[in-house]
Formats: structure tokens, sequence, C-alpha cells
């Protein structure tokens, strides 16, 4: 069984993050893989600055780290402007693209890259430039592509893993009132597509900086439970979780009421309620 690490936004922490991972892996032994889902380079200066010690290879990253983008300014994605479709920067440093599906670790993962801007998301046609330049909003048609890869119209396939920098339309609607917690969360109509129209059993994002658990629910699919995960910026003030572990979420304890393990579209009329898990 893959064992598996999973971090929200990075925005450029990079040494902080891999020394984290290194420590956590002296204590409970070795990762297969570490997923970074959110805004991973820092957005406001070019990404080869703060990474040139790995870029070099003077100092190593611990495991492979595939990452999806989000909010990163145009000066920030130089490394992976000409590679939609993903890139192993260094060693160990492997961006997935802007939509897609790879295999990694024996497991299937599904992602989109960006944010939703509703100008540029419902606009004719992509720029045509969008595979020289990473744009942080994404197209309609990107994430028709994402569902098409994540086997959104075959109804006897699943996906294991789901990753995406945003939540989904209308989500933070769920949320129960936190301290610290002041601002709405909107979501991506696009993200909400892909969490309803493919069957992930996990779907990851970030970039609300806020850790939270939806209740399990079931896709329109009905091929199985999907668990959505959101994952705080890593070195938060509030020190909300920015690091969830993979392996253990396949034997999870949720101490939820078994009833809210539903059709995905009725899961927004509930009360808000807030997962809490346990492995």
């Amino acid at each position: 069984m893959p064992r598996v690490l999973v971090a929200g936004d990075v925005k450029g922490q990079y040494k902080k993050l891999f020394n984290q991972i290194t420590k956590i892996q002296s204590k409970t032994g070795t990762f297969d893989a570490l997923f970074c889902v959110g805004t991973f380079f820092d957005p406001d200066r070019a990404p080869d600055v703060a990474l040139e010690p790995y870029l070099t290879g003077r100092e190593r990253i611990p495991i492979p780290c595939y990452f999806v983008c989000g909010r990163e300014g145009a000066g920030s994605t130089g490394l992976i402007d000409a590679h939609p479709d993903g890139v192993e920067i260094c060693k160990n440093l492997i961006y997935l693209g802007r939509h897609g599906r790879k295999d990694v670790s024996g497991l299937t993962v599904c992602y989109l890259s960006g944010i939703h801007e509703e100008a540029f998301y419902g606009a004719a046609d992509p720029p045509p430039d969008s595979d020289k330049k990473y744009y942080s909003a994404y197209h309609e048609e990107h994430v028709e592509e994402a569902l098409i890869a994540g086997y959104g119209y075959k109804k006897e396939k699943c996906i294991d893993v789901l990753l995406t920098a945003e939540w989904g339309h209308k989500w933070g609607n769920l949320l129960i009132e936190a301290p610290g917690f002041g601002h709405e969360i909107e979501g991506s109509p696009g993200v909400h597509r892909l969490g309803s129209e493919l069957s992930p059993k996990y779907h990851f994002a970030a970039t609300e900086n806020i850790h939270f658990a939806l209740p399990p629910y079931r896709n329109f699919q009905q091929l199985g439970i999907t668990r959505f995960n959101a994952l705080a910026s890593l070195g938060n003030e509030q020190k909300a979780k920015a690091l969830q572990v993979l392996c253990c979420l396949l034997f999870i304890l949720c101490f939820v009421d078994f009833d809210l393990v539903q059709c995905f579209t009725g899961i927004q009329h509930h009360a808000p309620q807030r997962a809490s898990v346990r492995c």
C-alpha cells in the first residue's frame, strides 16, 4: 500500500517543506511520494531563486514531490511556462501539468492547476499562447479535458486521488463558524464538476488557508465514497493542518453519522458539519 503525504500551499517555502518531510520520515519511515496542492511557487518572485540549491543538486529533495499550481503570478512560473503537460524540474520535483491524469506510486491521480476567474473560464477559447505560458486561471475546456482524462464519461472506472488548487463552488457553506476565519469561500464551479462527476476516493485542495474535511459523499456515478480534505498553507499563523498522511486515510475512521454519506447534491442542504478524523 503506497504511503503518501499531501501538503497545502507551499508558496515558495521549499526548504521548510522538505526539512519537515525529512523530519517526519526519520520518525515514521520512508514515504513513496508527496503531493502539493494550492499555490506552490512564491507568487512574488522567480522560482529558481529559492529552488537554486535543489536545481543545482547541492541539496536533495527527500521524496518525489508532485505538485499543481494555483495563484502564481506571471513572474513566478518560468520553470513550467512551456510545459502544460508537466515536467520534472529537477530530481524528485515534478510539475503534474495544467490538467490530466497520471499514475503515481500505484495511485491513479487526476489534477487541475489554477483558479477560477469567471471571465477567463467562460471565454470562447483558451489563450492561444497557453501552451507557452502558465495562466493562473483555467478555461472551461481545461475542466472538460480533466473530466475525460479522469474517466468522467466511463461509469465503470474511478480514480484514487483528485488534486486541485481550489475548493468546489459553495463548499465553504458547510464550514462551521470558526475563530480566525473571516472570509467567504466562493469556490470553483469547475472543481465542483470534477468533485461530483469524477469518482475520486480522495480529493485534496488548498488556497483558503484552513483545514477542513467534508463528510464523505457519493458522487453522481455512485462508484464509491469520496472524501474531500482542504489543507492550510505551510507555516500558517493559526497552525492549522498543512500536511496530511494519505496512507492513514486509506484506513480512516470518520466520526460522522453514516446518514451523511449520501448523494453529492444533497450535502449542501444539510446544516454545516465538520468531519473529524482519527488515524
